[in-house]
């Protein structure tokens, strides 16, 4: 069972940002970018001890 993942709007603005200047470098990165970020986002809700803390409840994937 995976738990939830959370964005706040300014991340999910970021984000989409992102994933629109790869695609202004080349066709289909931006979706490439978003896939790598999706499997992370994943990751983090299977399993989200796995990745290092970075302050008091913080973890850095």
């Amino acid at each position: 069972m995976s738990l939830p993942v959370f964005f706040l709007p300014e991340a999910e603005t970021d984000l989409r940002e992102a994933q629109a200047w790869y695609d202004s470098r080349s066709f289909g990165l931006g979706d490439r970018f978003f896939a790598a970020v999706d499997g992370t986002v994943l990751r983090i809700g299977e399993s989200p001890f796995q990745f290092p803390l970075v302050h008091t409840n913080s973890r850095r994937a």
